[in-house]
């Protein structure tokens, strides 16, 4: 999963707009690029038009390219003209290591999207190694399904700090804990 060697995906840098284009699938994500690791990178969702609706953090490998180009330019306007406010701090260190070390001790709900994209899990991180995490898969209901493990390369996205998880978690804590 190294790509030490590789291309620039975010030709423009942070702060702007991408369109990511995976590999074998047609589905794309739009969002904010906030950091660019070796191995992850870290948006601003945007999920349609001008809506911000929290954070993914994408794997790069599963990239195929980006695009920053007319629409995206267009989109950036919008968010100046609302006055969006793009965060300045991030709760995650340059490394990527660090990001999955954060996600840990937040012990919060993640939507994760593997390479079969059909599937979305929303889940709690319970442990890290060097190639995979293991998780809690959380029921729409809010109960816990089952304990697995991913492995790093195939995950596509994580997606984290969004209202449906932000809602999720707002259920649990008051119909299920």
């Amino acid at each position: 999963m190294n790509n030490y060697n590789r291309e620039p995906l975010f030709c423009e840098g942070i702060n702007h707009v991408y369109t990511v284009k995976f590999h074998y699938t047609k589905d794309d994500l739009r969002g904010i690029l906030l950091k660019d690791t070796q191995e992850w990178s870290i948006l601003q969702f945007i999920p349609i038009d001008y809506q911000v609706d929290g954070i993914v953090i994408i794997n790069n490998s599963h990239i195929r390219r980006t695009n920053h180009n007319t629409e995206e330019i267009f989109i950036e306007k919008v968010l100046r003209a609302k006055e969006y406010v793009i965060p300045s701090v991030l709760p995650y260190d340059a490394h990527d290591k660090s990001i999955f070390d954060t996600l840990l001790k937040s012990k919060q709900l993640l939507q994760i999207d593997t390479y079969r994209n059909d599937i979305t899990y929303v889940a709690r991180l319970i442990a890290i190694n060097e190639k995979s995490i293991k998780v809690e898969k959380i029921s729409v209901e809010g109960t816990i399904l089952s304990i697995d493990t991913i492995p790093f390369n195939k995950i596509w996205s994580i997606m984290l700090d969004n209202d449906y998880l932000y809602s999720l978690q707002k259920y649990i804590s008051k119909y299920v804990v």
